[in-house]
């Protein structure tokens, strides 16, 4: 790691913040500087990472890699296999990479750590918070790249995902596009079913079949409403004339005005 420099590494990880980073076989990461990998990753100047094998980009946001990888900004992150990331919380990785920005982290098999500051993975997954990041082992997502809960919990099957000020879970796979409109404010939306919530906060599947149960009773109702509007049989008119005395009531037909 290097702060205010440059660092390069041959076999591993490396890092370097406010200044460049190279690496030629292994995962490497800079914050508020540039990125290049040589070894058929990415390159990264100025706060945006592009992968180029199955890989996403962020420009300015935090990062995450595709197998089995998830990340959270001042929450709580866990994932089984994989790499993730807290920013401002805490963050636990059982096998994996993980690092934490302003908090803690702790790593069970084969990850950095570090508070304050920047953290590397040598197994694949790493991340930069405002500037770039790029990985070996697995695809980058970004922000624009992946699904997104800014208030709730997310847990994926099959993907990697991200929360902001939540907790998500991850069991490694496929990701879900923010850039498709699958977000949430208080949970994470997904129409394929791979993402399905715990705690508060429901998916797009339930708030969406909760919307047609809702739709079909409106329907429903209106048109009893309509079907008994609409019978004759029940109609009783009412007289909202003038009546002299010396006449008796006149029919609707004589005077259909005074008739409702």
């Amino acid at each position: 790691m290097a702060q205010g420099g440059c660092a390069t590494a041959q076999g591993g990880a490396l890092m370097a913040q406010g200044g460049c980073a190279t690496a030629q076989g292994g995962a490497l990461m800079a914050l508020g500087g540039c990125a290049t990998a040589q070894d058929g990753i990415a390159t990264a100047q100025g706060g945006c990472a592009t992968a180029q094998g199955g890989c996403a980009m962020a420009q300015g946001g935090v990062l995450m890699a595709q197998g089995g990888v998830l990340m959270a900004q001042g929450g709580c992150a866990t994932a089984q296999g994989g790499a993730l990331t807290a920013q401002g919380g805490y963050a636990m990785a059982q096998g994996g990479a993980l690092m934490a920005q302003g908090g803690c982290a702790t790593a069970q098999g084969g990850a950095l750590t570090a508070q304050g500051g920047c953290a590397t993975a040598q197994g694949g997954a790493l991340t930069a918070q405002g500037g770039c990041a790029m990985a070996q082992g697995g695809a980058l997502t970004a922000q624009v790249g992946c699904a997104t809960a800014q208030d709730g919990i997310a847990t994926a099957q099959g993907g990697a995902l991200t929360a902001q000020g939540g907790c998500a879970t991850a069991q490694g796979g496929a990701l879900t596009p923010q850039t498709r409109g699958l977000i949430a404010q208080r949970s994470v939306l997904d129409t394929k079913g791979l993402i399905s919530p715990k705690g508060g906060g429901g998916s797009f599947g339930n708030t969406f079949n909760q919307q047609r149960i809702h739709h079909n009773f409106l329907l429903t109702s209106l048109h009893t409403f309509f079907l008994f509007s609409q019978d004759k049989r029940k109609k009783e008119w009412s007289w909202n004339g003038y009546l002299p005395a010396s006449r008796g009531p006149p029919t609707p037909a004589s005077n259909p005005s005074a008739w409702s």
